[in-house]
C-alpha cells in the first residue's frame, strides 16, 4: 500500500486529481478517517447481517410490486445501489471516479473535535490492478465486482458521479492494500466546494418521491413490532377491518366492477421514465407576485394561477425543469418555499393539464398564507376556497398512507354516474347522492369514481393540502391518484 500525506484537504484532492490525469487511479473513496474498508453489512453482528439481507430482500419484493419501478427490480445490482444510497447495509462500498466528491465525503461535517481524531483519508483505486490481482488468487476466493450502472432517477448517483466495489469480504484490507492520501482535518480549511446539496440534490426525482412510500412503510413496521412487543398484551385479540375487495358486498346487489378508465389511465400516471438529473437541473428562478390580499380568494386565487400560467407560456420547456418557485408577497413570510418546489417536482411530470397545476399551486400558496397567520384563518381559507370538506386517507395497499381534506361536493360529482345501479334497494335511498355514505362502503377508488374527474380533484385539493400539512419531508406525499388503492374517511 502506498500513502501519501498532505497538509490538507485542498492538497489531497489536488493530488488525487494529478493522480487520476496521470492514469494512476480512476476510482476514489473519501473517508473521515482512514477507517478500514468494510462493506456497511459486515460492520454488523451475524444476526443484524440477517435482518439487513431479509429488508434487503423486502425492498426488492416492493420495487417488484410498485408501478414504474419494476425495471429497477429486475437488476440486482440496481437494487442494491439504491439501498446502498438511501442507508440500507449491502455489500457494495462507495466509490467515485470524481477526486473532489471523494474529498466531500472525506471532509464534510468536520467539528474542532475532528481535528485530534485522526486524519481524513482519500482512497485511491486503480481496478485494472485489483482486477489483475485476482486473476492470481485461488479460485476459493470469491472476486470483488466493479460496478458502473445507470439506475434511472437514482439523482443521488448521478450527482455523485457514482460506481460501487461489491466487497464479499469484512477485511478487505487485509487481502488488498489500496493506496490511500491523508490529511489532517482543520475547521480553519473548510471545501465550499462541492456544496452539500449538489452531492446530496435537495430536489426529488419520480424514484425518490416513491421511496419516501417504502421508508415510512418501514418506520410503521418498527413501530408495530414495538407495541406487539412491548406495549400489546397478547391476549388482546386482533380486529381486521375492511375488506380484500375494496367494497361491502352486503350493500350491493352487484359487484361495481372497477371503472376502465383507471386502467386506461394507469400507465401514464404512474411512469418512471427516466430523466436525467443533469438535464432537469435549472437555474430558473420565478416568483409568483401577488399584492393585494384584501380582495376575495376566489380573485386572488385567478392572480395567483394566470400568473403561473403566464411563466407556462413564457418558457415552452419549463415541466422538464426543477424551478425554483417563490413568490412576492409583502404580508406573507420570507420563506424559500420548499414544499412549493415539492409539490411541483410531483406534479409537474404527470399527464395532468397546465391548469390543473397552476390551481394546484395557486390553492397551496392561498393556504400557506393564511396559514401562517392563524389556523383558524386557514380553515376559514379552505372552507372558502371548497366548501365543505372531509377528511380523507388513502395508500396504495403497502402499509404507506396520507391524509387530506377534500370538497364533499367535488367529489360526489366525481362518484360514476352509475353506482345506484349497483346498490340493493334497502341502501340506495341511504347512500344514493351520499358521499359520507358511499366513502363507508366503498373505498376502492376505482370502483367508485371517474379518473378523469377524480384525478383533477386530488391534484388541485388533495396535493396542496397533503403538502401543507407534511412537517416531514420524509412522509410521502401522493402526487398521483393512480398510485393508491384505498381512499375513504379518516
Amino acid at each position: 500500500m502506498s500513502t501519501r500525506y498532505v497538509d490538507s484537504i485542498f492538497d489531497a484532492i489536488r493530488l488525487a486529481s494529478e493522480l487520476k490525469a496521470e492514469g494512476r487511479y480512476d476510482w476514489f473513496r473519501g473517508q473521515r478517517q482512514n477507517w478500514p474498508l468494510t462493506p456497511s453489512l459486515y460492520r454488523h453482528s451475524q444476526q443484524q447481517q440477517q435482518l439487513d439481507r431479509e429488508r434487503i430482500l423486502t425492498f426488492a419484493r416492493w420495487l417488484q410490486v410498485t408501478p414504474g419501478l419494476r425495471e429497477i427490480a429486475t437488476n440486482p445490482n440496481a437494487v442494491l445501489a439504491v439501498a446502498q444510497h438511501y442507508g440500507i447495509p449491502t455489500t457494495f462500498i462507495d466509490f467515485t471516479t470524481e477526486p473532489r466528491i471523494a474529498g466531500f465525503f472525506a471532509s464534510t461535517n468536520i467539528s474542532k473535535e475532528h481535528e485530534s481524531e485522526g486524519n481524513g483519508c482519500i482512497l485511491c483505486l486503480n481496478t485494472k490492478e485489483l482486477r489483475d490481482f485476482w486473476l492470481d488468487m485461488p479460485e476459493k476466493y470469491r472476486r470483488t465486482e466493479f460496478v458502473q450502472l445507470q439506475v434511472a432517477n437514482l439523482w443521488r448517483l448521478e450527482a455523485q458521479a457514482g460506481v460501487f466495489l461489491f466487497c464479499p469480504y469484512k477485511k478487505f484490507d487485509q487481502l488488498y492494500d489500496i493506496d490511500r492520501i491523508l490529511f489532517p482535518h482543520s475547521v480553519s480549511e473548510l471545501l465550499t466546494e462541492p456544496i452539500y446539496e449538489e452531492v446530496y440534490p435537495k430536489r426529488k426525482s419520480k424514484l425518490e418521491i416513491l421511496l419516501d412510500q417504502y421508508f415510512m412503510m418501514e418506520r410503521l413496521k418498527k413501530n408495530i413490532a414495538y407495541w406487539d412487543k412491548n406495549i400489546i398484551p397478547s391476549s388482546v385479540p386482533r380486529i381486521k377491518v375492511g375488506s380484500k375487495e375494496g367494497f361491502d358486498s352486503s350493500v350491493f346487489d352487484n359487484e361495481p366492477a372497477p371503472l376502465p378508465s383507471w386502467e386506461e389511465n394507469r400507465p401514464l400516471w404512474t411512469s418512471c421514465e427516466r430523466e436525467l438529473y443533469e438535464k432537469a437541473t435549472s437555474a430558473l428562478k420565478l416568483k409568483i407576485a401577488v399584492t393585494d390580499l384584501s380582495a376575495s380568494l376566489c380573485s386572488i386565487q385567478n392572480v395567483i394561477k394566470n400568473n403561473i400560467l403566464s411563466h407556462f407560456d413564457q418558457y415552452p420547456d419549463i415541466r422538464a425543469k426543477l424551478v425554483a418557485w417563490n413568490m412576492n408577497i409583502s404580508d406573507a413570510p420570507n420563506d424559500t418555499f420548499d414544499e412549493l418546489n415539492r409539490m411541483w417536482d410531483g406534479l409537474r411530470v404527470l399527464p395532468c393539464s397546465d391548469a390543473d397545476i397552476a390551481t394546484a399551486m395557486s390553492n397551496y400558496l392561498i393556504l400557506y398564507i393564511f396559514s401562517h397567520k392563524s389556523y383558524f384563518s386557514m380553515l376559514a381559507a379552505i372552507q372558502e376556497l371548497f366548501g365543505d370538506t372531509i377528511q380523507v386517507e388513502f395508500g396504495p395497499g403497502d402499509g404507506s398512507y396520507s391524509k387530506s381534506l377534500v370538497s364533499k361536493l367535488a367529489l360526489l360529482h366525481a362518484v360514476r354516474p352509475d353506482i345506484d345501479s349497483f346498490l340493493n334497494d334497502s341502501w340506495k335511498n341511504v347512500l344514493s347522492q351520499n358521499i359520507i355514505g358511499l366513502l363507508q362502503v366503498i373505498n376502492a377508488p376505482d370502483r367508485l369514481f371517474d379518473f378523469r374527474r377524480f384525478s383533477q380533484i386530488f391534484v388541485q385539493q388533495i396535493v396542496p393540502i397533503q403538502v401543507l400539512n407534511k412537517g416531514n419531508s420524509k412522509d410521502p406525499i401522493f402526487f398521483s391518484p393512480a398510485r393508491i388503492s384505498s381512499f375513504g374517511l379518516k
